[in-house]
């Protein structure tokens, strides 16, 4: 018989370890969820000149993952570059326009918990992964891995994977696409297509290397972003990515003379916007088209679409990689209280509902921003020196003010954004001004970021919101309702009242007496006074909307407020019988079950051998018949019966033992009347039955698993 055993398991597997599959395992190890990444590059290949901005929000959420800090200490662009935005003719010409600290504000704003941070990819990248490494038992990260296909069944997802070392197998609950743009397990495996406004210009974006360009800035300091507006009409930009030796070069739309993948011609384009020629060495780039596209939903059952591989936007504002940070603080949380067991069935649906609105909304002003640059803003004359070009120049800065100003300077993409749409949200009927792409108006009404304010003993509002949600009271409000009903369901929830200092500004600020804050800071429900049906609302906000919510198990895992694991169903009954052929005939030949496996002493049955090993096991015995041997429950992780197991000991129920069939690891103990139960987990190795070794369930999960893997190696099994 052959036997097969997963290579790698899981709740969690992400597919793509960019920014945004890293964020989204940070954010699933901060809650205690396991995750494992597929990625196609290799440890040590970067992709340079990619993202440069890491935009307020996304400082926000990495405060939160405790990498803000680490972010722009692992920034290597030199303090000679300021992070401004700098519009001039040629590099050896005239500044036309200076936006000051566009992209790094000098000090703390009071509308955010954090400032910008203009940074290269592969600082980002860095930051993220040394995160990563610190949580060596949540998080695998699997380099040079290419995920071919994916098969979904009612219990979780099957993955057929590409190493150096040969095809290899993986077993996870769910499954996230992090894999970009052009993701073929999106189009090839769940057949989904994108939609919006496919090709709205031709782009391209070089890396290069050039020690001596720093010399060469006359029109205006050393900027984080320089745009070159001039009569040529290029639309093109620089930006530093380095000390001061490496740079990117970026032009869209690409003049129709120039073709995007010929360094050569590129090059020749650069020296024409410095206004000088020198040693420049092309470190990769090419053309790229501009799309606006989205997935019409990012939910496929078990698989989830994040990042690039749901939503393509122009480069004009910088939200490429941010909306796909957000994604990750969207979904981590929703995917844990699933797996938890708390998140009810429209949580991970609403993932999509909210994101595709937030997408949907900054796509749009992406593409605004496109549609303006040096092509319809650069007046004749711009590059003449003296009075008259002078007069140009001004009238064009003026342009800018009006036309760009809303890409580098405004907040409202960035932190105006709303799920108006979500079923997880509880609405309190105030109508609210339409989002603004432009300009940010804090509110707190449902659906929002909550709105930030600095506390007077110098912390943020923010710090104080947790890993679950947060009951934020501003004035009079009987919190017991709540969080009693929050306990009984087991899900997270702490209350945080602000010092008397602060409440007088936060209730104007809120404009209730308390609001439930979730842990990506939106706002979930907001009140006046605690509601009639506290239980109601929460089942609203955690997904279980019209669907019967089931009250939490007493205990929990870990000591905190997260519902207790519990088994996904019933596995098999087991019969003591005295004439075990007789019952064997009775149950294969005139019930019609299968027997799967047998020896002298035990039979097992099953009316779906491909889904169930056995769902009836006889076994004989000579005084006892008809009784139950014991009834058996699965378990849909390693991780949920090791969770059982604590639990059992805790309670001080009588163990009998715990045993590795091969096919399954049990534990069996006795129930507070002294019947027999089994809960057990699938380990995905094709085993033959009757088998059953001792293991100890207080290994760790890698321990667990290495004895597996040990066990089929030294039956001779195939891999």
């Amino acid at each position: 018989m052959s036997q097969v055993v997963v290579d790698y398991e899981a709740p969690v597997a992400i597919v793509g370890a960019g920014p945004v599959g890293m964020a989204l395992a940070i954010d699933l190890a901060l809650r205690g969820v396991r995750s494992m990444l597929f990625e196609l590059r290799s440890e040590s290949q970067v992709y340079p000149a990619r993202a440069n901005l890491t935009n307020v929000r996304s400082m926000e959420h990495f405060r939160r993952w405790g990498i803000a800090d680490a972010l722009r200490e692992n920034d290597p662009v030199s303090n000679e570059v300021l992070r401004d935005v700098a519009f001039v003719t040629r590099l050896n010409g005239f500044q036309v326009e200076r936006f000051p600290r566009a992209y790094e504000w000098d000090e703390r704003q009071p509308i955010a918990s954090e400032v910008a941070e203009w940074a290269p990819h592969g600082a980002i990248e860095r930051t993220l992964r040394e995160r990563m490494a610190t949580f060596p038992e949540l998080i695998r990260v699997c380099f040079d891995h290419s995920v071919d296909t994916f098969t979904q069944d009612d219990w979780g997802v099957d993955l057929t994977i590409t190493t150096p070392v040969g095809p290899k197998s993986a077993r996870a609950d769910y499954i996230v696409l992090a894999d970009g743009g052009r993701s073929h397990l999106r189009s090839n495996v769940l057949n989904v297509r994108m939609e919006g406004h496919p090709g709205i210009a031709r782009s391209f974006l070089w890396h290069f290397r050039a020690p001596r360009l720093s010399e060469f800035w006359k029109a205006t300091p050393m900027a984080s972003m320089l745009l070159f507006y001039n009569e040529d009409r290029n639309g093109d930009s620089m930006v530093p990515q380095s000390g001061v030796d490496e740079w990117a070069y970026f032009s869209s739309p690409v003049p129709e003379h120039v073709d995007g993948d010929d360094w050569e011609q590129c090059k020749a384009m650069l020296f024409r916007a410095v206004g000088e020629e020198f040693e420049a060495e092309p470190l990769g780039g090419g053309t790229f088209i501009t799309n606006t596209l989205q997935v019409p939903r990012y939910d496929f059952g078990r698989a989830y679409l994040i990042g690039d591989a749901a939503h393509l936007v122009s480069p004009m504002g910088g939200f490429g990689m941010n909306i796909g940070i957000g994604d990750a603080a969207d979904l981590g949380w929703k995917i844990a209280a699933v797996v938890e067991g708390w998140g009810g069935p429209m949580l991970l649906p609403s993932y999509g509902i909210e994101r595709g609105e937030a997408a949907r909304f900054i796509l749009a002003g992406c593409e605004a921003n496109q549609a303006v640059g040096s092509r319809e803003l650069v007046r004749s004359g711009i590059e003449e020196a003296g009075p008259a070009g002078d007069a140009v120049r001004a009238q064009v800065a003026a342009d800018i003010n009006i036309q760009k100003a809303r890409q580098f300077k405004r907040m409202g993409g960035q932190l105006g954004y709303r799920y108006s749409s979500s079923p997880v949200i509880v609405r309190d009927g105030v109508d609210e001004p339409a989002a603004n792409f432009e300009d940010y108006i804090p509110s707190a009404s449902p659906g929002n970021r909550a709105p930030h304010m600095w506390l007077a003993d110098g912390s943020s509002l923010f710090d104080h919101f947790g890993l679950g949600f947060t009951l934020l009271t501003v004035g009079e409000f009987d919190t017991a309702g709540i969080v009693a009903a929050a306990a009984e369901r087991g899900i997270p929830l702490e209350v945080f009242e602000p010092a008397e200092a602060d409440r007088e500004a936060l209730r104007e600020l809120y404009t209730a007496n308390a609001v439930i804050v979730r842990t990506d800071h939106h706002v979930a429900w907001r009140g006046d006074v605690a509601p009639s049906d506290p239980g109601a609302v929460l089942g609203v906000i955690v997904g279980w909307g019209s669907f019967s919510q089931p009250a939490a198990a007493a205990g929990s895992r870990g000591g905190s407020t997260a519902a207790a694991p519990k088994v996904s169903r019933l596995g098999h009954i087991g019969l003591y019988v005295r004439d075990i052929e007789k019952m064997r005939e009775f149950y294969s030949d005139f019930l019609g079950l299968t027997v799967t496996d047998r020896d002298d002493k035990k039979v097992f049955l099953s009316a779906q051998p491909d889904a169930e090993h056995h769902e009836l096991l006889l076994a004989y015995h000579e005084s006892k018949h008809t009784d139950p041997q014991q009834m058996s429950f699965v378990v849909d992780s390693l991780s949920a019966l090791r969770d059982f197991y604590a639990r059992i000991v805790e309670r001080e129920y009588e163990i009998d033992h715990v045993s590795n069939h091969g096919n399954a690891i049990g534990c069996y103990f006795r129930d507070p009347e002294g019947n027999r139960v089994e809960v057990y987990w699938h380990t995905g190795i094709d085993w033959p039955q009757p088998h059953s070794d001792r293991i100890d369930l207080s290994l760790s999960e890698s321990e667990i698993h290495q004895i597996l893997r040990d066990m089929v190696v030294s039956a001779g099994a195939s891999r």
